[in-house]
């Protein structure tokens, strides 16, 4: 197995660029992964349905790199006023 792999190795040991683990992307997708377990514990389905909404509104803002703090109070307003 590890003989069928020694281009892919080499390229590793010559480059320097490449990483070896995948802990950058680990690190990236664990607060996705938290978030998706959390509604479970919302106590009820209308709960979870807001606390789903909310996580789905929070990601969306980071993708866009958009300020929290401005965007947020903003977003509730308009969220109550509908």
């Amino acid at each position: 197995m590890a003989l069928t792999r020694v281009e892919v190795f080499n390229r590793y040991l010559d480059g320097g660029r490449i990483e070896l683990d995948n802990n950058t992307v680990e690190r990236a997708i664990l607060p996705l992964t938290i978030m998706h377990k959390n509604p479970l514990f919302a106590g009820s389905d209308g709960g979870g349905l807001t606390w789903t909404t909310i996580a789905t509104l929070l990601a969306t803002r980071r993708l866009n790199d958009i300020n929290p703090h401005a965007w947020l109070p903003q977003t509730l307003e308009r969220i109550a006023q509908s």
